[in-house]
Order: structure tokens, then C-alpha cells, then sequence
């Protein structure tokens, strides 16, 4: 109640900014999400090659925050298969392409916003002291007249309103190095994460989601993401089908992609496709 008050305070002061607490915008962004024990989710890829060429890729991934199997596919060319293990995808045949993060794919996976903001926090696009609201120590007593609430009131630099696409968003900055920068921004709305954005030496990149939809007992997730890099968009991705499963599932799953009929390695086309879509995931 005392924090509810509060806040309401800080709201009702005029001539100050009010940003709502991280914890609270991502408990919004997962409200009603009750996934399984894994998903499995299917992405239709168009990737740019290189400027003109333009190559489709079906994505099946079946698994969760641990791991999981995917089963890639290009028009006219048998499946290839890949294990994801939270550092690598590994490929039939011995080849592996390393998995720099897991912030996007765990916008599909994560169970809660609790765990997706220990995401956030462990790969630095968050700061602890950035989920505090008011300075340390401080315990309102007595009249509310005499909290302080504006003096106490702790305003973040770097967490500030941006628009992405055609909605606001509010963007938490949580790493600010000469080389290294992750940026999150998070719907003003509470409807999802809108952008993950990377600075990884003069690289810049970023995967941007719209068309925040209701997806049965999973929540609400986008329907459209795309990467960018380097103010080019190299993947635009359409978010096909989510759906919850049993483990069971994904040992059925596992199983396929060792069969000998799964063993084909990556075609060039698709290898290099895969490594885009996999940049930054």
C-alpha cells in the first residue's frame, strides 16, 4: 500500500520526470504467460545475403532456456539440424557458430519477467542500481505530506522515452563503454520488448519486434522482428507459430535430428544465412 502511495506521489509532482520501475514494465510485458516445460517456435526468415540476394529460411526451434534442437530449411534443399546449448550452435558434421546472447530468443522462452530480467541484468543491458526507485535508506514515515518523495526520488539518466517503429518505449541503457554498448527498450504500453540494441566496436546492431499479439497460455508476443546492422537490415523474420510442449516433445525432436537421414551439412547459402540470423542470438 505504502509503495503504491508513493508512487502515486511521484506521479502526481509536476515538473519532474516519473519513469515506472523496470521490474513493473516487464511484469507487464509477461503478464499471463505460463509456458511449458519447452516450446517450440517457428520463424520464416527472409535474409540478405549480400545486397540483391535474398535467401528464405524456415527456422523450427524446439527446446528451452537450456537448450534445445533446430531444424533449418531452405526451398529445395534437404533439413539441416543444429543443437543450441546456450553458447553455441553446433551442426551436423562437426561446424559450430558461437551464440553471443540469449535476449532475443528468451523474449520466447523466458517463463516470467523475473527470469527475463535476470537476462537483462546478466548481460548487462540492466543495471542493479537502475531497478532502484528511491535513494537508499529511505522509509517514509508518518504524514505523507512530509515523505519528501521529489527529494528522494532517484532519476535515471539513462533510462529515458524513445520512440521505436510506430510505438514509445522506454529505453534502460545498461552498458555505456567506449567499445561496448546494450541498450533494452521496453514498450511504454507494457506490450513487449520493442529493441535490443548492441555497439560492439564499430559494429552497431539491433533486433527490433513489433505486432504485440495474445498468444494463447504463452502471453503476448511479437509477430514481426528484424535485425539490423550497421543501419542495414539484414534479417526480417516472421514470428509463424508458438506453442507449448512437454519434455517428451523435445526428446522426440532430438532423437530426429540424429538420424542418418539428418546428418546433410549446411549448404553455403544456408550456412551463411544461419550465421546472420545467429549474429546476435
Amino acid at each position: 500500500m505504502r509503495k503504491a502511495l508513493l508512487l502515486a506521489l511521484a506521479w502526481s509532482v509536476s515538473g519532474w520526470g516519473f519513469v515506472p520501475p523496470v521490474n513493473e514494465l516487464l511484469s507487464d510485458v509477461f503478464a499471463g504467460r505460463k509456458n511449458g516445460e519447452a516450446m517450440e517456435l517457428t520463424f520464416r526468415h527472409m535474409v540478405q545475403i549480400k545486397e540483391g540476394e535474398v535467401a528464405e529460411v524456415i527456422e523450427q526451434f524446439t527446446g528451452n532456456r537450456q537448450g534445445g534442437v533446430i531444424r533449418y530449411q531452405v526451398a529445395g534443399q534437404p533439413p539441416v539440424y543444429a543443437d543450441w546449448n546456450g553458447k553455441e550452435y553446433s551442426f551436423r558434421g562437426g561446424k559450430s557458430m558461437p551464440s553471443r546472447t540469449s535476449a532475443f530468443i528468451d523474449i520466447f522462452l523466458a517463463e516470467s519477467s523475473g527470469a527475463y530480467l535476470d537476462r537483462l541484468l546478466r548481460e548487462h543491458f540492466v543495471r542493479r542500481e537502475q531497478l532502484l526507485q528511491f535513494k537508499p535508506g529511505y522509509q517514509p514515515q508518518g504524514d505523507p505530506k512530509t515523505w519528501g518523495t521529489k527529494e528522494n526520488y532517484l532519476q535515471h539518466d539513462d533510462i529515458f522515452l524513445v520512440k521505436t517503429g510506430r510505438e514509445f518505449g522506454w529505453a534502460i541503457g545498461g552498458m555505456n563503454e567506449p567499445e561496448q554498448k546494450r541498450t533494452v527498450v521496453l514498450s511504454k504500453a507494457g506490450r513487449g520488448v520493442q529493441r535490443l540494441e548492441w555497439v560492439v566496436g564499430t559494429e552497431s546492431a539491433t533486433w527490433d519486434c513489433s505486432g504485440f499479439t495474445p498468444q494463447g497460455t504463452v502471453g503476448r508476443l511479437p509477430r514481426l522482428c528484424s535485425m539490423t546492422i550497421n543501419g542495414v537490415e539484414r534479417v526480417r523474420t516472421t514470428v509463424s507459430s508458438v506453442r507449448s510442449i512437454k519434455k517428451d516433445a523435445l526428446a522426440t525432436a532430438r532423437l530426429a535430428s540424429r538420424q542418418p537421414s539428418a546428418a546433410a551439412p549446411p549448404s553455403p547459402l544456408l550456412e551463411e544465412a544461419v550465421r546472420l540470423i545467429v549474429r546476435y542470438r
